[in-house]
């Protein structure tokens, strides 16, 4: 079950588990996913933490203002944003995909005491040609192209039969009709390839504990 949170720019969807006093982790989805990727993670890590998961502005059931940036760095931003209402300081982090790349910015300027990245975008090597291909006809999309490429990106990600028609549908659900059109529109115009470009030794520099696990 999700809370609703409002910062500058927008109105954030997280899951909140776990007991408040304990440490925090907060636990970062890419960009055409939401905190349902962490939905078999979250009870592992509640009996013991405090489970922070949002869904990125604009992504999943988050709400984006009109004209808010959703670029690598401002998502940093506005992850910070949502640590500072909840009155977080010190956490662990995880992010997965475009979630990872927000998870480095995070990073590079918050009391992180460790790091996870997942699949995670890096450097100057995103964003993908699958990405690439899509922003190049982003004016040609309608609900149904967006649907096809949502869920062979997914089944692309994922192994062979893990990805249930249930799990692609719930990532689907948030870009679907009209308006679902706009959102997926938006999403993939802010892949700009920015943000990354000189973290590694930024993020070398901090000298926290770090692991980054790739899909085969």
């Amino acid at each position: 079950e999700k809370r609703r949170v409002r910062v500058p720019g927008g109105e954030y969807a997280l899951v909140d588990a776990g007991d408040p006093e304990a440490p925090a982790v907060v636990l970062l989805a890419g960009g055409f996913t939401s905190s349902y990727l962490w939905r078999h993670l979250i009870p592992l890590l509640s009996p013991w933490m405090r489970v922070i998961a949002p869904d990125l502005l604009g992504s999943g059931d988050s709400d984006a203002d009109e004209g808010t940036d959703l670029r690598l760095g401002a998502h940093a931003l506005h992850v910070r944003a949502l640590l500072d209402v909840l009155g977080i300081e010190r956490f662990a982090l995880a992010g997965h995909g475009h979630g990872g790349g927000v998870a480095q910015l995070v990073a590079v300027e918050a009391a992180v005491e460790a790091l996870v990245l997942l699949d995670t975008i890096a450097f100057d090597e995103w964003p993908s040609p699958w990405i690439r291909d899509v922003r190049s006809r982003l004016g040609e999309l309608d609900g149904a192209a967006v649907a096809s490429w949502l869920r062979r990106t997914l089944e692309a990600g994922s192994r062979r039969g893990r990805l249930s028609d249930a799990d692609a549908a719930e990532y689907v659900r948030p870009f679907g009709g009209p308006s679902g059109v706009e959102r997926f529109v938006r999403v993939a115009g802010s892949f700009d390839g920015g943000g990354l470009v000189g973290i590694e030794p930024r993020l070398a520099a901090l000298e926290i504990p770090t692991l980054v696990l790739w899909g085969e």
